[in-house]
């Protein structure tokens, strides 16, 4: 097993586990994180693609998602633009020394994305471990991902939060 990834419902704690896990580690990371705006989902928000490995700021050129609200029913707006260029060239052009690429989140659009796709199969095919987060629902571009041979995916629930994080424990000191 190269990739370990996770999946669950929303707001179970996918991207915090992780976060747990990494957050005193010294690792060379590769990929990216995805941001909200904001937490309350009766208000416009949006989701920024941000790296990895440094901080950046929300900003508009890193606006991948947005959420609008109009009378109680929730749109999305896609900017495939930051898949396809940005999301591509952070699979793509790795750190030097990158021992684990991060992956949060995977969506189903990204399917729509192409150059995005292809970064991604490279990823999967390659050496870098990879720990990741992949949505529950299904779909075709989703269900490829979580049955990739390289892939082992654990979904996490509000009961097994620790016991997932201890499998995220126990990957990543593998890597090192």
């Amino acid at each position: 097993m190269k990739h370990l990834f996770i999946t669950g419902k929303i707001q179970t704690g996918k991207s915090t586990t992780i976060n747990r896990a990494l957050e005193d580690r010294k690792l060379i990371l590769g990929g990216y994180r995805t941001v909200s705006s904001l937490r309350d989902r009766d208000y416009d928000s949006y989701v920024h693609m941000l790296r990895a490995d440094c901080y950046e700021q929300l900003a508009p050129h890193n606006r991948a998602l947005y959420r609008q609200v109009v009378y109680g029913h929730t749109h999305f707006h896609i900017n495939n633009r930051i898949y396809e260029e940005k999301g591509s060239s952070l699979l793509r052009n790795l750190p030097e020394g990158c021992q684990l690429i991060l992956l949060d989140e995977i969506g189903k659009r990204e399917k729509f994305c192409k150059n995005f796709r292809l970064a991604l199969w490279d990823a999967l095919d390659g050496d870098v471990p990879i720990l990741g987060v992949v949505q529950i629902r299904p779909d075709g571009f989703l269900d490829k991902i979580r049955k990739h041979p390289n892939v082992e995916l654990i979904e996490l629930t509000t009961e097994n939060r620790e016991e997932v994080l201890e499998k995220i424990n126990v990957f990543l000191n593998s890597i090192l």
